[in-house]
């Protein structure tokens, strides 16, 4: 009964206590959210987590995150040696927080997959989780209104491209090694940034060339779960005579606080960059730099410097190696 008591003190007053969480299993972008969202003490994150932290914005931003230990495959043994007040993961890992729940553990498990991959759905889900035990209610809700409020501005200005049939053809290539090919199943960030998807999948699928060939998109955002830059494509003799090749218009995704093909913090910003480059004559007055500077400040109170904003938009390709 005490412990119970304990706990719920601790719970109530989040701002007031230290709280020591552990991140473990494939719930790789949660550790950044809660180090620029909270005043968590994290003790263990994914080791998957690290490089997109280490080759990004976040080692400079958050030295300490760097610090953090780190590691995979987790046992439960290892996990309740850590003695966190809160254990999180992804929803897929069920074992070990059945373990943790029969250890008496708090443990809570987060779904990445809701409403067919809706980032902004899946962040709600998300942050709505953390603000159990951290007073975040206010930044959650202005971050989820401007991503809102990102939506509908796209949406607003390519609607007479969607009206004449002018909608530009996208595809994200998730992961290029050796010659296996990934595409981005997932639509979110293409219908919301005003394209269409080429790849008229729900999942991430393994492709051909010949494939991608058929699909001809106009536009190829690459993730950065890879180290695949544009120069690899632009450059390679095999993806010449692809449209979005020759037009030049193949552009790696920007990295701020983490990935954003999975859920983050920056999905507004990300929409707009992914809007400019797909529609550049409608968003001409955009600057993608003054954006994640605006961004960065209001959310973070983070003033960017010209030389991280560069490392934003153009990421480190060590940072893509999972």
């Amino acid at each position: 009964m005490k412990k119970i008591l304990a706990f719920s003190i601790l719970l109530a007053l989040p701002l007031f206590a230290e709280v020591k969480v552990a991140v473990f299993g494939g719930l790789w972008p949660m550790p950044v959210i809660l180090s620029f969202l909270t005043d968590a003490k994290i003790v263990y994150m994914p080791k998957a987590s690290v490089n997109a932290a280490k080759y990004s914005v976040v080692a400079e931003l958050k030295p300490e995150f760097l610090e953090i230990p780190y590691g995979s495959n987790e046992n439960i043994e290892e996990l309740l040696g850590l003695d966190a007040d809160v254990y999180m993961c992804h929803i897929a890992d069920m074992k070990l927080y059945t373990q943790l729940q029969k250890a008496n553990k708090e443990v809570i498990s987060f779904p990445v997959n809701v409403e067919n991959y809706n980032l902004k759905k899946a962040l709600q889900v998300w942050l709505e989780g953390v603000g159990k035990y951290f007073d975040i209610a206010l930044k959650q809700k202005e971050i989820l209104e401007d991503i809102t409020q990102v939506e509908e501005f796209i949406a607003n200005r390519t609607q007479d491209s969607q009206a004449q049939d002018s909608q530009a053809k996208v595809m994200i290539l998730k992961s290029l090694n050796h010659n296996q090919i990934t595409l981005g199943g997932r639509d979110y960030l293409i219908e919301k940034s005003g394209g269409e998807n080429v790849f008229k999948s729900s999942n991430d699928g393994l492709v051909n060339l010949e494939m991608i060939y058929k699909l001809d998109p106009d536009v190829i955002f690459i993730t950065n779960f890879t180290d695949t830059q544009e120069k690899d494509l632009l450059q390679s003799k095999e993806w010449q005579r692809l449209k979005a090749v020759k037009e030049k218009r193949v552009h790696k995704l920007p990295l701020a606080t983490y990935r954003p093909y999975a859920p983050s913090l920056d999905i507004a910003p990300t929409l707009l960059f992914m809007a400019k480059k797909t529609y550049p004559s409608l968003f001409g007055d955009i600057s993608l730099e003054d954006t994640f500077k605006k961004h960065f400040l209001k959310f973070y109170g983070i003033p960017l410097t010209q030389k991280q904003v560069e490392l934003i938009l153009k990421p480190d390709f060590r940072a893509g190696i999972i």
